[in-house]
């Protein structure tokens, strides 16, 4: 199990343990850049985090096989 505190913020790590871990419980920041609150419920927001642009030294073929967004909770 993966757990992700609410200062949790590379988008790109996200997306690798989302594939690799058998359970999965990020918090995503509320801040964070490309992110918006799609449902707000008495338990915590649902939060899409929309991928950042392609970082410096990563291959353009690897940065497309991350997903566009990324919903997690709040």
């Amino acid at each position: 199990m993966v757990l992700a505190d609410a200062l949790f913020d590379n988008y790109f790590l996200a997306c690798e343990l989302r594939q690799r871990a058998s359970s999965w419980s990020p918090a995503c920041r509320p801040s964070a850049s490309g992110s918006r609150t799609v449902e707000s419920r008495p338990d915590g927001d649902i939060i899409v985090w929309q991928r950042p642009n392609k970082p410096h030294g990563m291959k353009g073929a690897q940065y497309r096989t991350y997903p566009e967004s990324l919903t997690c909770a709040r």
